[in-house]
């Protein structure tokens, strides 16, 4: 139906250009479609990646849960999970819900969060779920065991960054690490 849409819109008379405009389509899809181009309907939209939160976004959207936090306890959170949309909206729906009163509690919640059964767990298991092949296995094994970026294979890397599980380094081509600290916390204890 959307291909129909979209292709009944590029030869169109003016007179019926204009109203095919109004239909305007975001379609948000992670990853490269699975059918030849011309036979999928997922490629009619362009593929937007989402930079991750700042500090200052971080804590505009700590305000909008009435959350209190300092830059340190802000700092913390985003040493743990970056600036992972996602992640951070975790963060913030359970610290609604519970008082941070010392650097202790700070530290005990971004320890307990990491693991099998922490508050992100969910999110972590599906994660792992989707590395199976031992190669990418290995691989992510390799990247969460070195605290320097990992060089690794292409085809390996944009497998792992579509999963989202690690990110350039910015030393060149090739070269990754995790995407956050959870991701190395996580995936060092649960991978041998």
């Amino acid at each position: 139906l959307l291909r129909s849409f979209y292709n009944m819109s590029a030869p169109s008379s003016e007179k019926y250009r204009e109203k095919w405009k109004k239909l305007g389509l975001i379609i948000a899809y992670s990853g490269k479609p699975l059918l030849p181009e011309r036979d999928s309907p997922f490629n009619v939209g362009k593929l937007i990646q989402l930079p991750e939160f700042t500090v200052d976004e971080v804590q505009s959207l700590a305000m909008q849960y009435k959350i209190q936090m300092d830059s340190t306890t802000i700092s913390l959170i985003m040493r743990l999970v970056g600036g992972h949309p996602y992640l951070i909206s975790l963060s913030f729906e359970h610290l609604r819900n519970i008082n941070l009163n010392s650097q202790e509690d700070i530290n005990n919640f971004i320890t307990q969060s990491s693991t099998q059964r922490g508050i992100y767990s969910e999110h972590l298991n599906k994660l792992h779920r989707k590395i199976q092949d031992d190669q990418l296995k290995q691989a992510l094994y390799r990247v969460v065991r070195s605290q320097n970026p990992v060089r690794l294979n292409s085809q390996i890397v944009e497998k792992l960054e579509e999963i989202g599980l690690i990110k350039s380094s910015g030393t060149g081509t090739d070269f990754v690490e995790p995407f956050c600290e959870l991701y190395r916390v996580f995936f060092n204890s649960i991978i041998r």
